[in-house]
């Protein structure tokens, strides 16, 4: 610091007409000598918070194969029903053959007929749904797995079927 003209004297607290130059310097540091263990405690804190992302992480990967797998099971049960809808159709209407052979002869009144149609139009109707879930099941599946394009998607069933007869005793 410089004073010029009238200024006062540091060292005696006069007034004088000289110039006096000082300079300061100064230095300063700051440094944790005890803060009571919490940064020792916000270090295992972290490490702990670690774990338990780790832990999320895990379960949040087997809640996604859990969903998978009930989706892939899913589809397998949709394609069953499918299959088993189309039996049913192929039943009701071997039913109507010969329905319709025994109203030809006599034996038969012609209401059964027309109550064998109204169940083959339901049994087409249950076939139509279960060829729609299977499509639905299918677009789950491949959501969970972040496929693209589920209609590309092909089960093969048959596995199940070899590994369940395998199991027969």
């Amino acid at each position: 610091m410089i004073n010029s003209g009238r200024s006062s004297d540091p060292f005696n607290y006069g007034f004088i007409q000289d110039t006096i130059t000082s300079n300061s310097f100064g230095a300063n540091a700051n440094f944790t000598i005890f803060n009571g263990f919490s940064l020792k405690n916000q270090i295992i804190q972290n490490q702990y918070n670690a774990e338990a992302d780790q832990v999320e992480i895990q379960r949040a990967k087997n809640e996604l194969r859990t969903r998978i797998t009930l989706a892939y099971m899913q589809v397998l049960m949709n394609q069953e029903l499918s299959k088993i809808a189309q039996e049913q159709i192929q039943n009701i209407q071997s039913q109507y053959k010969r329905a319709k052979a025994l109203v030809n002869e006599g034996n038969m009144p012609k209401t059964n007929l027309i109550d064998l149609d109204a169940q083959i139009a339901t049994a087409e109707y249950d076939a139509l749904n279960a060829k729609n879930n299977i499509d639905v099941s299918k677009l789950s599946l491949a959501q969970l797995m972040a496929f693209p394009n589920f209609n590309t998607i092909e089960i093969d069933n048959n596995l199940t079927e070899e590994k369940n007869s395998s199991l027969e005793w």
